[in-house]
């Protein structure tokens, strides 16, 4: 998902979320890093002022928040987006799983990337027996990488297209 303006991100989740609707359900994911290059302490701040946002189902806040603060979340539009798809189909909240940067692995604690996990629960959004769920990766030299699962092969990632 690219850059849109941010008074159409209503409008847009509530075309996906019909779109879901349409189709029977879907596993909405949205994959993004945090903050990027800053030191660990200084990407970790940062992060929590973007996670408050991601917590509080505030997908105008976090869009704000990362622009007015310099966070170089490179998929804050992605997540934003998911977030009002999901409370458009009735999500009640959101809970961060798990914060950290790349510092503790690599050990350079001076310039590394901030990473967070999250999940949208209490949707209406039902996952049926062998659905797919489908992940996107798109580099800078526009290469592609699509990954593809099944419900039943318990979300084991297994490369489906690349470009």
């Amino acid at each position: 998902v690219g850059r849109f303006d941010d008074e159409d991100l209503p409008r847009l989740g509530s075309a996906f979320a019909n779109a879901v609707k349409s189709c029977g359900g879907a596993l909405i994911i949205a994959s993004s890093d945090m903050n990027h290059y800053e030191s660990h302490m200084q990407t970790l701040e940062k992060d929590e002022h973007a996670l408050a946002h991601l917590a509080a189902f505030d997908a105008p806040g976090l869009l704000k928040t990362c622009e007015h603060e310099d966070i170089s979340m490179c998929g804050a539009y992605a997540t934003a987006l998911m977030l009002e798809t999901t409370h458009a189909l009735g999500a009640s909240r959101v809970e961060i799983l798990e914060h950290t940067t790349s510092g503790p692995t690599s050990g350079d604690y001076e310039q590394v990337v901030g990473y967070a996990s999250a999940r949208v629960m209490d949707s209406v959004i039902s996952w049926p027996d062998g659905a797919y769920w489908v992940h996107c990766e798109i580099y800078p030299n526009g290469a592609r990488r699509l990954q593809c699962s099944t419900a039943a092969a318990h979300f084991a990632s297994t490369p489906c297209l690349s470009r």
